[in-house]
């Protein structure tokens, strides 16, 4: 997945670039900044860090059955999606975010985004080992929901030691999904971040 966004970049012509994943894409993010940090201005890492997580299979592996279980022989609209996420997701944020993932394939057919198969390849990769004596000394931000179960305080000087540039900021009134939870408050640090 790291090469993935190497190659992207080669192929783009896209010499620097910054970088901002989450949960698993920040994961990627902290993995693509000790590979190839020569590519990267600066990085947004959400709501994970570089360390050992117990497997869960809960709420992942939820959403990917959901997204999954789509037939979109079935579903001809957003609205006939939404139904039918309805069954696994009770949350309307997560929800319509997920739903950002479908696409017009032609006039009468939807498709997902995403690579699914994929995805479900590395659902339990949550955890990551970073290089022990890897830094990225470029600026790094870390946002966290306040509500997370994937962040404690405890995890911070992890962050500090592999990103000595980070700034961390909690966004409050959020869990796990902080860019749904409270998008204002994200879109706001972010967006100073970046400037």
């Amino acid at each position: 997945m790291i090469d993935d966004i190497y190659n992207y970049a080669k192929h783009h012509d896209i010499k620097k670039f910054s970088l901002l994943g989450h949960s698993m894409g920040g994961n990627l993010t902290m993995l693509f900044a000790q590979k190839f940090p020569q590519l990267l201005d600066k990085i947004i890492i959400v709501d994970i860090v570089p360390k050992e997580y117990k497997p869960h299979h809960g709420n992942v592996l939820n959403i990917l059955n959901s997204l999954n279980s789509i037939d979109f022989k079935k579903v001809k609209s957003r609205k006939d999606a939404d139904t039918h996420l309805l069954n696994y997701i009770d949350d309307e944020r997560v929800r319509q975010f997920l739903l950002k993932n479908l696409y017009w394939i032609d006039k009468e057919s939807l498709g997902l985004k995403i690579n699914i198969k994929v995805l479900f390849e590395f659902k339990d990769k949550l955890s990551i080992k970073l290089q022990k004596d890897s830094k990225f000394n470029k600026p790094s931000l870390f946002l966290y929901g306040d509500n997370s179960p994937y962040v404690d305080e405890s995890d911070f000087s992890l962050l500090n030691k592999y990103f000595p540039k980070i700034q961390i900021n909690k966004v409050p009134l959020s869990g796990h999904w902080v860019h749904a939870d409270n998008p204002s408050f994200f879109l706001d640090k972010t967006i100073n971040f970046l400037n």
